[in-house]
């Protein structure tokens, strides 16, 4: 599935992985940086994992992302663990070299990167608000909380689930406040006051038909709404926002900060940025017709 064959060889690993935009992504980077290189989808399931990996290894592979499901189970897979893996508790970007695998996690920087070149405003002593505590939230608090907040909200459904989750990013923010609360919409527009930016990390909106994860009019006007689902348009949870007024994303620029980020892991110098958004925009809108 690569656009060049011979050079070093790169991949996701994950299950599934038909999906991904990477390859466009990465084979747009490679291109423009003239590197003979491959990138190649690697659909490994789950009992797989272990096996697999070190067949792709043994195979040449310099470098792997990874994806659901692996993101996590992978971690004992490595010999080293950047900080970033360590502080979100996640794997999705991986170097191998002389049998020596590190894990990194790209999301992490990947998201304030986005923030950065999104003009979202400066969060150190403000208040944040994150919808949702699943996988991709531990990264977002995470990234978030280096930034120095006065305070951090997380609304889930699962309230145990949103609690566990801040307990462990206080493991390494201990000074962080933080307070979990329920999905209700009152719940939201309570919390939300005084926020300064909301992230909508739920998968809420990748699916026709999804309702939407909340009332953009909940937030206050102000508010910075970050909605990680992108698509080929925006997400109904941002158009619905910009409607309103509202100064709203969704998660393309993410998409693009964290795979510059991990070309730059692999390669040690700056990824083509344009190259790579001009693949990921040219690849999402493919998939609209």
């Amino acid at each position: 599935m690569s656009a060049k064959t011979g050079g070093d060889r790169y991949g996701l690993i994950g299950y599934p992985v038909s999906h991904s935009l990477s390859p466009a992504i990465f084979e747009a980077a490679f291109e423009a940086m003239g590197i003979l290189a491959s990138y190649d989808l690697f659909p490994l399931p789950p009992q797989r994992l272990a096996s697999g990996l070190s067949e792709l290894i043994q195979g040449g592979v310099r470098g792997l992302n990874v994806t659901v499901p692996h993101k996590t189970s992978v971690i004992s897979l490595m010999n080293v663990l950047d900080e970033s893996a360590r502080l979100t508790g996640a794997v999705n970007t991986v170097v191998s070299v002389e049998d020596r695998q590190t894990g990194f996690n790209t999301d992490l920087g990947g998201f304030a990167d986005s923030l950065d070149a999104l003009g979202a405003p400066d969060v150190r002593g403000e208040k944040i608000l994150v919808l949702g505590a699943g996988g991709a939230a531990r990264a977002i608090l995470a990234s978030l909380a280096r930034r120095g907040p006065s305070r951090i909200l997380v609304a889930n459904r699962n309230m145990e689930n949103a609690r566990n989750l801040l307990l462990s990013i206080k493991g390494f923010f201990p000074d962080l406040k933080s307070d979990a609360l329920g999905f209700g919409p009152e719940d939201i527009q309570t919390a939300a006051e005084g926020a300064v930016l909301c992230v909508q990390a739920t998968s809420l909106g990748l699916k026709p038909g999804d309702p939407l994860p909340a009332e953009p009019s909940l937030f206050p006007r102000a508010c910075f709404l970050f909605d990680l689902v992108y698509g080929p348009e925006n997400t109904p949870f941002v158009r619905k926002a910009l409607d309103l007024g509202y100064q709203a994303v969704d998660g393309k620029e993410m998409l693009l900060r964290q795979a510059a980020r991990t070309f730059s892991i692999w390669f040690g110098r700056e990824a083509p940025l344009e190259a790579m958004r001009q693949a990921m925009n040219r690849k999402v809108f493919s998939r609209s017709g």
